[in-house]
């Protein structure tokens, strides 16, 4: 990503974030109970962690030995990510869902 796009995309969320001061805490609050929210913690930690921790050589070294061949390891290392953009656009149509159900944002309560 360049940039300058980098700086824009950065500036417009940090512009939305200072406008959104008042309501944000409680709008957080509402989601943390909500099913985007677990889906979103399970894509996190799919990304941040597990896929982290399966995409080590030394790991695949271990378990596959004298079979050891790397694009078994490109291959699973390419599923962890697709799960985790799949476990994403899942959060995303359960929020939609809920949303559309209400007519609210995801995460406020009405009223």
């Amino acid at each position: 990503m360049k940039p300058t796009l980098c700086c824009l995309l950065g500036s417009l969320a940090a512009t939305r974030t200072y406008r959104a001061r008042g309501v944000l805490p409680d709008d957080l609050a509402r989601w943390l109970v909500t099913p985007s929210f677990v889906i979103t913690a399970s894509r996190v930690f799919a990304v941040l962690v597990y896929a982290q921790i399966v995409g080590q050589k030394e790991l695949w070294h271990t378990i596959m030995a004298t079979w050891y061949l790397r694009p078994v390891k490109d291959v699973v290392e390419e599923l962890h990510e697709l799960l985790a953009s799949l476990l994403m656009e899942l959060s995303s149509l359960t929020c939609l869902r809920a949303v559309r159900g209400r007519r609210q944002p995801c995460g406020r309560s009405p009223g």
